[in-house]
C-alpha cells in the first residue's frame, strides 16, 4: 500500500470516531535503517510513536539479519527524538518478536511464554 493511501485510510478512521486532528498529524516515509530521514521526520515533534519494525518474508539465515536492523533502527529514531527534544517516545514491539522461533503453540503468548 503507498503511503498516501495508509495517510488517507488513517485519517479516514481518525474521522469516524470524531478525532480529526487537522495538521498536527504528519505522515513521513522513512527507511528504518537510515537515521538522515528520521531526523527530518521527528524535528519539532513532542511525540513519536515507533509501532513497527521491518519483518523478512523469508526464514533469516540468522537471528542477527533481523534483530541488528531492528535494533540500530530503534536507536536512531530515539536519538533523533533525543535531538529533536520530544518529550515522549512509544515504543511497541513486532509479534514477531516472539512469535518467531517457537514451535507451533495452541496456547496464547504472554508474559510466561
Amino acid at each position: 500500500m503507498r503511503n498516501l493511501d495508509r495517510e488517507a485510510n488513517v485519517r479516514a478512521m481518525l474521522k469516524q470516531v470524531s478525532a480529526e486532528p487537522g495538521d498536527r498529524l504528519s505522515f513521513f516515509a522513512a527507511e528504518l535503517t537510515q537515521d538522515a530521514r528520521w531526523r527530518e521526520a521527528v524535528a519539532g515533534s513532542e511525540y513519536v510513536l515507533h509501532v513497527a519494525s521491518r519483518i523478512s518474508e523469508h526464514v533469516p539465515k540468522s537471528a542477527d539479519e533481523m534483530i541488528v536492523p531492528a535494533r540500530d533502527g530503534t536507536l536512531g529514531i530515539l536519538r533523533a527524538a533525543c535531538q529533536a527534544n520530544g518529550k515522549r517516545v512509544v515504543l511497541t514491539s513486532s509479534f514477531t518478536a516472539i512469535g518467531c522461533g517457537h514451535p507451533p503453540q495452541r496456547a496464547p503468548f504472554d508474559e510466561t511464554t
